[in-house]
């Protein structure tokens, strides 16, 4: 049976809390992992923003919208991507530059930071897990395949196991469907599509999972440019649980909007 979740990016309110120092973070939570089910957020960090080193309890895309991303060995521009098995520790990164990003789980995966508990840390740490990136301008454009009017570059490809792609389409364009057995986010980045006779503008977030074929998503009459984003087999592992959905609320604590009195 499916699995799939479409939400309107106009039916999510930007949520501004604080963090350490002076840093403040904007959130949109689309979906909370509510049964079990996916988990994605779009966040929005002022600049000079930090990030503890720290892990995800199950696999994680972090997909860089705008602004940048500075690890200590990279510097990710977005549009970008920042992949990491479950329990697999990155940072600590910086974030700059008017920097949003949607943070991608196929189930519930809280966070276990360094500083917090650093024997539990070490303990649960996934040593041979996976950590993956690339910014577009790495890439170059490529036509799809079966998709007259549409160009891709693909960030992470099947041989390196999740599969991230963008992809502009002209007016009319489609973006041919296949199955998502380990769950694919799709977040329309620019105008507009078309799926089963609702039309998703920009902020729109679908989710697909299931061995059977999802709708497949039409640009709208301006076009669109959609973010492809699917899991490998690791979304089966890492542990269970995560925060739960009271905790995951109770993070996104309303503050004045960021930058304004």
């Amino acid at each position: 049976m499916l699995e799939e979740y479409v939400i309107k990016g106009s039916d999510v309110k930007w949520r501004y809390f604080q963090e350490d120092a002076d840093e403040q973070e904007g959130v949109k939570a689309y979906l909370l992992g509510e049964r079990g089910g996916p988990d994605a957020v779009l966040c929005r960090h002022s600049n000079g923003a930090k990030a503890r080193p720290h892990f995800h309890v199950g696999s994680q895309f972090q997909m860089i919208v705008r602004g940048t991303s500075r690890f200590p060995d990279k510097t990710l521009e977005g549009p970008a991507v920042h992949y990491s098995d479950h329990n697999t520790a990155y940072g600590p990164f910086e974030m700059d530059n008017g920097h949003e990003m949607l943070v991608l789980h196929p189930a519930p995966a809280g966070q276990v930071f360094l500083h917090q508990d650093p024997a539990s840390f070490k303990k649960r740490a996934n040593k041979s897990g996976r950590l993956m990136s690339r910014s577009a301008n790495e890439v170059a454009w490529e036509d799809v395949p079966g998709a007259a009017g549409a160009r891709r570059k693909q960030l992470l490809t099947a041989k390196d196991g999740p599969i991230v792609e963008i992809v502009e389409c002209a007016a009319g364009a489609t973006i041919p469907a296949t199955a998502a057995p380990y769950g694919r986010f799709e977040y329309v980045r620019a105008g507009s599509v078309t799926c089963q006779g609702k039309t998703l503008e920009e902020g729109a977030l679908r989710f697909v999972r299931g061995k059977e074929t999802p709708a497949a998503l039409t640009a709208g009459r301006n076009g669109a440019t959609v973010f492809l984003m699917a899991f490998d087999v690791d979304a089966e592992h890492g542990e269970t649980g995560g925060l739960s959905i009271e905790q995951r609320q109770n993070q996104f604590q309303e503050i004045k909007a960021m930058g304004k009195a």
